[in-house]
């Protein structure tokens, strides 16, 4: 055997434990679940004013209901006329996001909707404050400045009966939740100290003030806790054994009801009730800046509690990671009894905010909320406009998984979040955007309900078939290009056709690929395109095989 016999099977050897070397590595990604998340569709709602959606509802006949606050005027999508100032405003929709109604409630002063959920009887009951005496749908007389105000509805978006509940200054109801007992906890803040409905002397400024009730609307008790500062309740949870979750901001030091110390100018703060309305226990969480507690979730099992909001401190006291920008979405996990388990940041370079959480079926997270950042630090996409729809997917440990940007050519920012099925969630918010980029629908006044349905794809090796599994992609995900190896031999083929999508389905790049390029190696050049999920469409011999791209940078 000469030496260039020698070096030609060297080299064969060599190209055959590459090529092995190649289709394991790309064996072992393809096992991995690559994810592809892209919008089903879009809808736009509102009046001739400012429309403010809060809430999203996943129905039980497989629509959505919509709630939020509307300004006076019938138009668009309004069709009953004003009560009087702001009304809280109802839109009730197919599963396909076509409107089946809309409801106006109010009485004739202003009256703000904060929240809205299902009711063990398949109706709703929706919650804000409200500055009205008895007028309109409100049939409860004025307790002082503004009084929280809560609307029992019926399946069909029909008043049952409301009820207000305040002292004789400002109080703000910013969330509710049911009870296990059928029943229902109103939270929010009070300046008010004791007179009206409320039966506990305020600790400083602003305090926490939760009001149960019962399934009819009878108040059983209320609660106050605060420190001597201002202490702002932004969410409430029902969790196992009866009790509640408390979770929001506070700017107090030890004192009153709160047993910790700031950490910094504002600190999450999260009480524990027991079933009675007394305190079990409370948590200070915070950096050395400001730190606002938006969201929470309760796990499954009872095990512990995520809280979500945005944070502007750096690395100090709880936050083990540095700030990306501005404001960063801070997410915080703890254990049954408060104890902190991780935390996480992510953002961009601008402001980022977490609208609200939501738990996914894989027992990760979900985060929503709005980003002014273009791509930068966590976010991988670039803006669309103003602020945008931004979504976080998290795994349990709370490793990031992938993120989506959503947004027309204004401010977009999302309030909240619904499961649609095991592929789809219903994302809902804020939008003064026209026509453009992501939002198919025209603006209808000052600001709009935008909501959009977006799918989360997943495929795996295992589902694809011998001529798939036959073409090798590597690596995936890449921070650059993509390269190709595919068995010619097997497949008897000629040439390829390459079509490339980004997660819109827009095409990027289309490309004739022969067999002698492949033989030799080939590279699709990806490396001028922004970071994100592609769909790389193969079209040969009348067969054509899709395989998801992530593209990371």
């Amino acid at each position: 055997m000469n030496p260039t016999t020698t070096l030609t099977l060297s080299n064969k050897k060599l190209k055959c434990l590459l090529t092995l070397a190649i289709f394991l590595i790309s064996s072992v990604l393809s096992l991995r679940a690559q994810v592809s998340v892209s919008k089903v569709w879009d809808k736009t709602y509102g009046g001739g004013q400012l429309d403010y959606l809060t809430s999203v509802i996943a129905t039980s006949d497989g629509g959505y209901l919509l709630a939020g606050t509307t300004e006076p005027g019938v138009s668009s999508d309004k069709t009953e006329s004003s009560r009087g100032g702001q009304d809280y405003w109802v839109v009730k929709l197919n599963a396909d996001g076509t409107k089946a109604w809309d409801r106006t409630y109010g009485g004739s002063s202003d009256d703000w909707l904060a929240a809205a959920i299902s009711t063990p009887d398949g109706g709703f009951l929706l919650g804000g404050y409200s500055f009205s005496g008895i007028s309109g749908e409100r049939t409860d007389q004025s307790r002082g400045d503004a009084d929280y105000w809560v609307v029992k509805l019926n399946t069909d978006g029909d008043q049952v009966w409301d009820k207000a509940f305040g002292g004789v200054a400002y109080d703000e109801l910013t969330t509710l939740t049911t009870a296990s007992d059928g029943g229902y906890l109103l939270g929010g803040y009070s300046f008010s100290g004791v007179s009206g409905d409320k039966s506990e002397a305020s600790n400083g400024e602003e305090d926490y003030w939760v009001v149960k009730l019962n399934a009819d609307g009878t108040k059983v008790w209320d609660r106050t806790y605060g420190g001597s500062g201002k202490d702002l309740l932004n969410t409430v949870k029902h969790v196992s054994g009866g009790g509640f979750l408390l979770g929001g901001t506070s700017q107090s030091g030890a004192g009153g009801s709160k047993t910790e110390a700031s950490k910094g100018g504002q600190d999450y703060w999260v009480v524990k009730l027991n079933a009675d309305g007394t305190k079990a226990w409370d948590r200070t969480y915070g950096g050395s800046g400001k730190d606002d507690l938006k969201s929470l979730l309760v796990s499954s099992d009872g095990s512990g509690y995520l809280l979500g909001g945005l944070s502007v401190s750096g690395i100090s006291n709880d936050k083990t990671e540095a700030s990306r920008g501005g404001e960063d979405y801070w997410v915080v996990k703890l254990n049954a009894d408060g104890t902190k388990v991780w935390d996480r940041t992510y953002g961009g370079s601008g402001n980022d905010w977490i609208g609200s959480l939501m738990s996914t079926k894989d027992g990760g997270y979900l985060l929503g909320g709005g980003s002014g950042s273009g791509v930068s630090g966590d976010k991988s996409e670039a803006s669309k406009g103003g602020k945008d729809f931004w979504v976080v997917k998290l795994n349990a440990d709370g490793t990031k998984v992938w993120d989506k940007t959503f947004g027309g050519s204004g401010d977009d920012w999302i309030e909240s979040m619904a499961s649609a099925s095991d592929d789809d969630f219903l994302l809902g918010g804020a939008s003064d955007s026209g026509i453009g980029n992501d939002k198919t629908e025209a603006s209808r006044g000052l600001k709009d309900y935008w909501i959009v349905k977006a799918n989360v794809s997943i495929l795996n090796a295992a589902s694809l078939d011998e001529e798939e599994q036959n073409f090798i992609v590597y690596p995936n995900p890449s921070s650059g290009n993509f390269n190709f190896i595919f068995d010619d031999v097997k497949a008897g083929l000629d040439a390829l056709q390459l079509t490339l999508t980004n997660s819109t389905g827009q095409i990027v790049k289309q490309q004739k690929v022969y067999v002698n390029q492949l033989e030799s190696g080939f590279q699709l050049t990806t490396a001028d395109l922004p970071s994100g999920f592609y769909v790389l469409r193969v079209n040969f011999a009348g067969k054509e095989i899709n395989r998801k791209l992530m593209l990371q940078k």
